[in-house]
C-alpha cells in the first residue's frame, strides 16, 4: 500500500493536510447552503423546507440539517471562525456549536477555548446560552417512541428517545430505585450498573401491574406444562411472545405479577387441588405481619417483594402461611435461578437461609459475634434474630433439624403430579 513507503513524520504531515482539505470542503458546502438558501433554491426540488433539502440530498438527519444551515447563516459574520474551519483548527462539528454563541467581539477567545475542549462541552455551553425555537421543541416531543422486540425469543430488547425533561425523570427514577436495591452477596458476581438498572425497570413495572385496578388485563400470562415443569424437560410460554426456562417458570409460580397457566395430559388447564398458587389478599397480610419485608439477612426491603413457596408449587408445596415466606424480586432469582435455599425456623419469624450446597448463610463477621470491633458495637446493631446469637450455635444444631423436609424444598415427588380439572387463574394482585 502507498503509506507503507512513508515515514511517521511524514504520516503525520499528512493527517494535518486531510484535516486542512476536510476544512475547507466543509467550509465550502457551508457557504453553497448559504447560496441555496438565499436563493430559495430548495422550492425546485419539491422540499418542503431547506432543512428537508439538506437532509435528503446529504443524506443527515434533520437535527443535523438544522445545525449545518445555521452554521452557513452565521459565518459570513465571523471571519476568524470560517479561517480556523479552512486551515483545519477547528472541526464542522465543532463550528456548528461554536456559531451559535460566537460574535465578531468575542470569537478569538472563543476558537482559543474550543481547540481544547470537546464537542459536547461547546454544544452544552451553546444550550445554556440559547433558547432554540420553540419549533424544535415541539418536534423533539413530536418524535418520542419507545419500540421493542424479542431476539430468539429469550431476550427482549428496548429502543427509545424522550425529549430531556421527560428523560430525567425515568432516569432519575430508574437511578433512585437501583441505588436501592439489593446487593449480591455473591461478591464475585457482583451486578454492574447496567444490570442494576435493567432490574430497577423491572421492579418499577412490576409494581405497576400490582397497583393496577384492572387486574384481569394487566396480567403477564404464562404457560407452562406441568410434566415439563415438574421434570424440567420444556420451557414455558408467554402469551405476549417470549419463552422462559423450566427454572424461571418455577420462580413465576410464586410470582402475583405473572399468572402462571399449568396445562395437564391433552393440553387441559389443571389446578392443584385444596390450594391455589397464587396467594389471596387475607393471607398475603398475614404473611406481610409475621415477615415484614424481605426475610434476607439485611436486605428488610418492603416494596418489590413476593411471595415465595419453601416448597415449590409444582412439587407439592402447599399455599398456606408455613410454606410461605418474603422474598424481594432479587433474591427471588438467588433461589430459583442460582441454587440458594430458604427455610423457616422453629421460632415464628425466623428464616434461615442457605448458599448453594446447603451451607448456612450469616451476617456474622469473620471474627465471631464476640470479635472486636464488633463486641464494642453491640450484636443488636448488626442482627435481629428472635433466636439471639447467645443461644445454642447454629452450626451446632445441624442443618438437618432446619430442615422441614427430607428432600429439601426442591426436590421432586415421584414423576410429575396429575392435576384435577380446574383453574389457577389469579384471583386478585398482590400488593407489594
Amino acid at each position: 500500500m502507498a503509506h507503507e513507503s512513508l515515514s511517521t513524520d511524514q504520516l503525520l504531515c499528512g493527517i494535518e493536510l486531510i484535516k486542512s482539505a476536510d476544512g475547507a470542503i466543509d467550509l465550502q458546502k457551508l457557504e453553497y447552503i448559504a447560496a441555496i438558501d438565499e436563493r430559495n433554491a430548495w422550492r425546485a426540488d419539491g422540499a418542503r423546507d431547506l432543512v428537508a433539502w439538506v437532509s435528503a440530498h446529504f443524506q443527515e438527519s434533520h437535527w443535523t440539517a438544522r445545525r449545518w444551515i445555521a452554521a452557513a447563516r452565521a459565518l459570513p459574520a465571523l471571519p476568524l471562525t470560517q479561517r480556523a474551519m479552512r486551515t483545519g483548527a477547528l472541526p464542522l462539528v465543532k463550528v456548528c456549536e461554536l456559531v451559535r454563541i460566537a460574535t465578531p467581539e468575542t470569537e478569538a477567545g472563543l476558537i482559543r477555548w474550543a481547540q481544547g475542549v470537546s464537542a459536547f462541552a461547546i454544544r452544552r455551553r451553546a444550550y445554556r446560552a440559547t433558547v432554540d425555537p420553540i419549533e424544535e421543541v415541539r418536534e423533539d416531543d413530536g418524535s418520542r417512541y419507545l419500540s421493542w422486540w424479542y431476539e430468539d425469543d429469550r431476550r427482549l430488547h428496548l429502543e427509545g428517545m424522550l425529549p430531556a425533561e421527560q428523560g430525567a425523570q425515568v432516569v432519575k427514577a430508574l437511578e433512585r430505585l437501583a441505588d436501592r436495591l439489593p446487593a449480591d452477596p455473591e461478591a464475585e458476581r457482583a451486578y454492574t450498573l447496567d444490570q442494576r438498572r435493567a432490574d430497577a425497570l423491572v421492579a418499577l413495572a412490576s409494581q405497576a401491574i400490582s397497583d393496577d385496578a384492572d387486574s384481569a388485563r394487566a396480567r403477564v400470562n404464562l404457560h407452562v406444562d406441568l410434566a415439563a415443569l415438574t421434570t424440567r424437560s420444556g420451557s414455558g410460554a408467554i402469551e405476549s411472545g417470549g419463552v422462559v426456562h423450566p427454572e424461571v417458570a418455577s420462580m413465576l409460580c410464586c410470582d402475583s405479577i405473572v399468572q402462571t397457566i399449568v396445562h395437564g395430559d391433552g393440553g387441559h388447564t389443571v389446578g392443584i387441588g385444596r390450594a391455589a398458587r397464587n396467594v389471596p389478599e387475607w393471607l398475603y397480610r398475614q404473611l406481610r405481619e409475621r415477615d415484614g419485608a424481605c426475610t434476607f439477612p439485611g436486605c428488610h426491603h418492603k416494596r418489590y417483594v413476593r411471595a415465595h413457596h419453601i416448597r415449590w408449587w409444582e412439587w407439592g408445596g402447599p399455599t398456606d402461611l408455613d410454606n410461605l415466606v418474603l422474598v424481594c424480586g432479587f433474591h427471588h432469582k438467588l433461589i430459583h435461578l442460582h441454587g440458594w435455599r430458604v427455610e423457616l425456623g422453629k421460632r415464628a419469624g425466623v428464616v434461615h437461609w442457605f448458599r448453594p450446597g446447603y451451607e448456612p448463610y450469616t451476617l456474622c463477621p469473620p471474627g465471631g459475634w464476640d470479635s472486636e470491633p464488633f463486641a464494642r458495637r453491640g450484636a443488636a446493631e448488626l442482627r435481629r434474630s428472635p433466636e439471639g446469637w447467645d443461644s445454642e450455635p447454629f452450626a451446632r444444631r445441624g442443618a438437618a433439624e432446619l430442615r422441614r423436609s427430607p428432600e429439601g424444598n426442591r426436590a421432586p415427588p415421584d414423576g410429575p403430579k396429575k392435576g384435577v380439572a380446574g383453574s389457577t387463574e389469579q384471583r386478585e394482585p398482590i400488593r407489594a
